[in-house]
């Protein structure tokens, strides 16, 4: 399927609302519109030239041409509430992302390590993609409310209820595509109406994919296969809570019938805690697992082929968690995955940080949405 990707349209990362390009106001340092020089007849019927032989060097020295202008004169683009985007942002599509689960399922540790990952190690370069933090906005919050807690081996902050955090904006480039893909922690499915849950957090309204989190405190095991004491907190949302939340979401998507389809892929998280119960079709435990090879080779058939061990795992001990995901969406995939390979120590401290497979959802979404075939524009 091709991917659902807004085009020709502007997503703020701030308000969560789309604006047409012609709506974003471009600001010089002192705050005054700012339009670039005319081209001129020349400029005209060279761009002109351009378009009908395919001539994408010239569109790319134009571009870099434009960018150096807009430098010089520190223009800055706006939505039309004032919130500043990114530098070349409202040039490319943007695709949003949402982290859905109850509190206290590795939401935010999970999407911490995943986008240091892709940053500062470039795990997926084997499959021609690099990920930055072009904004500054996003690259600040990133540092400090992610990275710097991991750097002291101690998991993020949860995300406030009550308080959503703006979305990690991350530039994906690779494959022919440059895309904002937009990362938000959906706080506010902590409430139990999707009326309050609408309203804590916007971005769920413009969700492209979803990423759906449980834990194996969530699955309904033997008592051969209990989760030893202390595991995993008091607070460790049960099978119920989880099926709640994704019940709400869905019922928030309800009223938008062109994303009632979105690819999501659905996460048991801190699979570490279960190595012996998972294993692969070797027998190998999955928590000694590093990103499945194949994926340089054949990302499709290795979804096709990975998400079926936890697939198993929870139909067989969370059924109803199965069900609730496939109301959710009929394009779905299921995975294992553990941020940090280990839990914390009782001084809520992690003693070393080996993530299992947590670039494997995203790839799963990337493949439902096509941003993993070759651009050929």
């Amino acid at each position: 399927m091709a991917p659902r990707i807004t085009r020709g349209r502007v997503l703020c990362p701030q308000c969560a609302t789309h604006y047409r390009r012609s709506q974003i106001i471009d600001t010089d340092e002192h705050g005054r519109r700012w339009r670039p020089p005319p081209a001129g007849v020349a400029g005209t019927l060279r761009e002109i030239l351009a378009a009908v032989t395919r001539d994408r060097q010239w569109f790319a020295d134009r571009d870099r041409r434009d960018g150096l202008a807009r430098d010089r004169a520190g223009v800055i683009a706006r939505c039309p509430r004032g919130h500043p985007l990114p530098a070349g942002f409202v040039d490319r599509p943007t695709v949003v992302i949402g982290l859905i689960g109850p509190t206290a399922v590795s939401k935010s540790t999970y999407l911490g390590v995943l986008v240091h990952r892709l940053v500062n190690h470039a795990d997926l370069r084997g499959l021609d993609l690099a990920f930055s933090l072009d904004d500054l906005r996003s690259r600040d919050m990133f540092t400090w409310l992610y990275n710097v807690p991991l750097e002291q081996s101690r998991p993020p902050e949860p995300t406030p209820a009550h308080e959503p955090r703006d979305p990690l904006v991350v530039r994906m480039q690779g494959r022919g595509r440059d895309v904002n893909l937009f990362f938000f922690d959906a706080a506010g499915e902590s409430q139990a109406r999707h009326r309050d849950n609408a309203h804590l957090n916007t971005f769920l309204t413009v969700m492209d994919a979803a990423l759906v989190f449980w834990t194996p405190a969530a699955l309904d095991l033997p008592p051969a296969l209990q989760l030893p004491p202390g595991t995993e907190p008091g607070v460790a949302p049960g099978p119920h809570r989880v099926i709640q939340v994704i019940t709400t979401v869905t019922a928030n998507r309800a009223v938008d019938r062109g994303r009632r389809d979105i690819p999501v892929a659905g996460v048991l998280a801190k699979c570490d805690e279960i190595t012996g119960l998972l294993t692969d079709t070797d027998g190998n435990p999955l928590g000694e697992l590093d990103l499945d090879e194949r994926f340089a080779a054949d990302p499709r058939a290795a979804l096709d082929a990975q998400g079926e061990v936890p697939y198993r795992i929870t139909d067989t001990f969370a059924p109803g968690i199965i069900q609730a995901v496939e109301s959710f969406s009929g394009r779905r995939s299921f995975h294992a995955v553990s941020a940090t390979g280990h839990q914390p120590n009782p001084d809520q401290r992690f003693p070393r940080i080996r993530p299992v497979r947590v670039h494997e959802p995203l790839l799963a979404v990337l493949d439902g949405l096509g941003l993993l075939e070759q651009d050929s524009r």
